[in-house]
């Protein structure tokens, strides 16, 4: 049982379903994301209130359905006639009916998908796409640090390429910004965002790109879900951002580039970096190198001073005298084996020296032989046939040569005339 006491702590501590209400309202109200929407759906429980002219529906779609209303200021502005089953866009904020504790739609907007014709070619498109891989994050390319050469494909008149232009201007004015102009809505903008993507990537000099516009009707967007828009984005040489509308948009175009950002203004400070934390990184870099490099001096400085203190420098005469004596040690012992090596044969050449001596033709002069030379013909004279009485021939004996003339041959070695 519960007692007066908690009973009046209960009713202390609780809060009205209008206060709840309320307080729901506050923070959906609150809550940008849920402010200035669109939602798609099929329009169903339509009904205009006959005194006050509002519009009063639902969107569904296969799992939900939201309650919508719009207003008959609003309501002027529709160029169709709603009817239950079409396919339509909805622009509005999400809010609390407090009366009814429910949360619907305010629609300010309202466009037909053509009975879902639009949607239907856009989710064909996206599945062709994502089968062939070009929203898979492994072709996803990152962004340069430090971009020299900017392209911004967008209208030259639009507010994007404004916001664009102030952004980069104010973070990091070094980079060079080339606007590629091209239509961003209405039926020729496919083609003609499609051939400014493939002049900027003819161009060859650029190191990143942004694809942007402001934000708009969904139907204003719809060149962004161009099947040749996105492959040619898709074949782009360099990394591409792509902004277009506001964050709660998205578009073919989003799920391709490298990167996506929210607006314009966004994709401008994701695509370069911010001078003043550039600046305060050099500083920083710049101190550590300059107390890397006192650190380095001051530690070659103290190797300097021990090695001068070494002993080395105190005597170098002892690095020398050492060197030395290592040096006569080893022509010592060059000098012992080349006698060891040169013994053996010195022996031999003497014994073949004394053999060639004894068998010497000057052996046999000092013997009392000699030899004669024809000096006409300069051959050896062996036989008294060789010369004749006038010829003169040389005669070498032991001491030196004798000159002669021949007056006279005959005799032979037998008889001895």
């Amino acid at each position: 049982m519960i007692d007066a006491s908690d009973l009046s702590r209960i009713v202390a501590v609780s809060v009205a379903v209008s206060e709840l209400s309320l307080h729901i309202k506050r923070v959906l109200d609150s809550h940008d994301e849920l402010q200035a929407i669109w939602v798609r759906g099929e329009i169903t429980d339509l009904h205009r209130h006959t005194q006050s002219g509002h519009l009063y529906f639902s969107l569904k779609d296969s799992e939900s359905r939201l309650k919508c209303v719009m207003f008959k200021s609003d309501c002027a502005s529709v160029e169709f006639e709603p009817q239950d089953g079409m396919s339509v866009a909805a622009l509005g904020d999400v809010s609390v009916y407090t009366r009814g504790g429910v949360y619907q739609l305010y629609a300010r907007r309202l466009v037909n998908l053509g009975d879902g014709m639009l949607f239907r070619s856009f989710e064909m498109v996206k599945k062709k796409l994502a089968e062939e891989g070009l929203f898979d994050l492994a072709r996803k390319r990152g962004l340069p640090e430090f971009p020299r050469r900017i392209a911004v494909i967008t209208s030259p008149e639009g507010a994007a390429i404004k916001d664009v232009i102030a952004v980069i201007g104010r973070r990091y004015p070094a980079a060079e910004l080339v606007v590629v102009p091209c239509a961003v809505q209405g039926t020729e903008a496919p083609a003609s965002i499609a051939r400014a993507l493939e002049l900027a990537a003819e161009d060859g000099e650029f190191d990143v790109g942004i694809l942007t516009r402001g934000g708009g009707a969904a139907d204003d967007l719809w060149a962004f879900n161009n099947e040749l828009v996105a492959r040619q984005l898709a074949a782009m040489p360099f990394p591409m951002i792509c902004a277009v509308g506001h964050e709660r948009d998205f578009t073919i175009c989003d799920l391709v580039a490298d990167l996506r950002a929210p607006t314009p203004s966004a994709a401008a400070e994701m695509a370069v970096p911010d001078r003043a934390v550039v600046l305060e990184r050099v500083a920083s870099l710049s101190s550590r190198a300059r107390r890397s490099l006192a650190k380095s001096l001051d530690l070659c400085s103290l190797s300097v001073d021990r090695l001068l203190g070494s002993w080395v420098f105190r005597r170098p005469e002892m690095i020398i005298d050492t060197r030395r004596q290592a040096l006569e040690e080893a022509l010592h012992r060059l000098e012992t084996a080349f006698g060891q090596i040169l013994a053996p044969r010195r022996a031999r050449l003497d014994l073949l020296m004394s053999r060639a001596d004894s068998s010497s033709p000057l052996k046999t002069l000092q013997r009392g032989y000699s030899i004669v030379t024809s000096l006409k013909s300069g051959n050896l004279v062996t036989s008294k046939s060789q010369v004749h009485p006038g010829d003169e021939i040389e005669i070498r004996v032991s001491d030196g040569l004798i000159h002669a003339t021949v007056s006279l041959t005959g005799g032979d070695s037998e008889s001895g005339d």
